[in-house]
């Protein structure tokens, strides 16, 4: 199935129908799918063919979810990266990833040329800009849409084990792996996501707040193929007044959101709930929520709360908390607030122990999962792929428990993982970039307990005995080259870091040492 006709089906339902609204600019199904099959008839022009990869660097914006399914009408491959990566980052993207494209916006100018003045290849660049375009290796969208117009590309025959999304997620060598999501794939998720967590229709209207490259993404898509109004925030820094102010004056029915972000919603000067009364699903997930936090949102907002967890290698489709499964667990005080919720639909979720066998309920294991929204592997990594996907699992690297009413929760990550406001820090990836500042000996980065941001980066640095390193130069030195997310909040230079009795750094002690050093600081 070609996932453009996703889109396609909702065109010819209700094709007048606004598809898209960002600030006073809206489009129609059908406007929205001419365009995108002009678009489509522009790749196919400059020779991209099927199987290329290519990446998608924007801000959220209409042409975000039109590059989506132009790619995926000629059995292209979409390599979405977050708008806040920096060139190093994108540049390790396009090169793993090998895509033969490019689209970014005009404010990603820089970031782009900065990343391909490090990098020996040399992607075809297209620009989503209203400025006049004098730069010859630069393609202007808007000419590529325009140009083709009268000339529109069809749907290519796509089978199931089409590569359609290429998902980067985390690694144990501290960069980023590509998780092969096939049509078949990203089929099911949009299936899944319509059947488990909410009816949409032609009356929806989403709202979009978090990076459409992520979870957003898959809401978006599985929006517009109910013939859902999408509503896609202005570029720029979250804010919980604006949100408010777009829920009410579109009537919005639904999101995907971060901890983070409900939060600060419910604790906005702003929030009243009698002026949201369209707000009928808040989807989260992504980040840890303290079940105090928690509880103060469903208190406020009421029978909203959608919980889902996955990872990209089976995009949030694991387990379930439904709303009305939030609203049971509040009444009663249950600790099934806490958990993660129930095996969704068509999955299969276990837990098993280090040998592989099923563990029993209350007692903990490696959390495993078999389904269609499975990915098909990592991408140019046979090894990887092998390790995680064994015997038909995906083996997940999360330690979890069952009850015996079937709810997991989540009580450890085997991988050194940080998510901090829904996004995912490697904490090895920030090592070895602190790790390449001169004086510095040694390193290890944790995630503390964070009220906001559910966690956050912190790491502790042992600097040589003759190095004047002090915190602010080791965080100047990581916003060279990670995203602002990943920069370390707090810098503990320490004489020596504990280790194991095999040599190791134990992360577990470091945890509990900066733990304390930050009680005593504030005491």
């Amino acid at each position: 199935m070609n996932l453009a006709l996703l889109l396609q089906s909702a065109v010819q339902a209700h094709p007048h129908v606004t598809a898209i609204t960002q600030g006073e600019r809206s489009l129609s199904y059908q406007d929205m799918w001419t365009r995108v099959l002009s678009f489509a008839q522009g790749l196919t022009t400059l020779g991209l063919s099927r199987g290329d990869r290519v990446a998608i660097f924007m801000d959220n914006c209409p042409e975000y979810l039109e590059s989506f399914f132009a790619v995926f009408s000629q059995g292209l491959c979409v390599v979405p990266m977050n708008s806040q990566f920096t060139a190093d980052e994108v540049r390790y993207h396009l090169e793993d990833s090998g895509a033969r494209a490019i689209i970014h916006n005009d404010r990603l100018c820089p970031t782009v040329d900065e990343a391909l003045r490090l990098s020996p290849i040399a992607p075809l660049r297209i620009l989503v800009s209203d400025i006049a375009n004098t730069d010859a290796t630069l393609h202007n969208y808007t000419d590529l849409v325009t140009e083709n117009l009268q000339n529109p590309a069809g749907l290519i025959d796509v089978g199931p084990d089409q590569l359609a999304w290429l998902f980067y997620t985390s690694g144990t060598t501290g960069r980023p792996k590509g998780a092969m999501l096939t049509t078949g794939n990203v089929t099911a998720v949009v299936v899944g996501w319509i059947a488990d967590l909410m009816h949409l229709n032609s009356t929806s209207v989403t709202l979009h707040t978090a990076p459409l490259s992520h979870a957003a993404g898959f809401h978006a898509l599985s929006s517009l193929s109910r013939n859902g109004h999408q509503v896609i925030l202005e570029a720029g820094r979250f804010d919980a007044e604006t949100f408010l102010s777009v829920v009410k004056r579109h009537s919005v029915t639904d999101t995907w959101m971060v901890p983070t972000q409900i939060n600060r919603i419910v604790r906005s000067e702003k929030f009243d709930r009698t002026k949201m009364k369209s707000l009928q699903h808040i989807v989260y997930g992504g980040a840890p929520f303290p079940t105090r936090d928690l509880k103060e949102a469903l208190k406020k907002l009421g029978n909203v709360l959608i919980q889902i967890y996955g990872q990209g290698e089976t995009p949030m489709t694991a387990t379930i908390l439904t709303s009305h499964e939030h609203t049971e667990a509040l009444a009663a005080d249950s600790t099934v607030l806490g958990s993660a919720g129930r095996v969704r639909l068509g999955m299969e979720v276990q837990t098993v122990d280090e040998s592989g066998q099923a563990t029993s309920p209350g007692e903990p294991g490696e959390i495993i999962v078999r389904g269609p929204t499975v990915m098909a592997g990592y991408w140019d990594n046979l090894e990887a792929s092998a390790q995680t996907l064994r015997d038909g699992w995906l083996h997940t690297g999360d330690v979890g428990v069952f009850d015996e009413q079937g709810y997991l929760t989540i009580i450890d990550r085997l991988k050194d993982m940080i998510i901090t406001g829904g996004s995912n820090v490697y904490a090895r990836e920030v090592e070895n970039v602190i790790l390449t500042l001169s004086g510095v000996t040694s390193v290890a980065v944790v995630g503390l307990p964070d009220a906001e941001w559910g966690e956050r980066v912190v790491a502790a640095v042992v600097p040589s005995p003759d190095a004047n390193v002090a915190e602010d130069d080791v965080i100047a030195h990581c916003r060279q080259s990670l995203a602002g997310y990943k920069i370390p909040k707090r810098v503990d230079l320490l004489d020596e870091l504990p280790l194991t009795t095999y040599g190791k750094v134990s992360k577990r002690e470091v945890k509990e040492l900066l733990t304390r050093r930050n009680a005593s600081s504030k005491s």
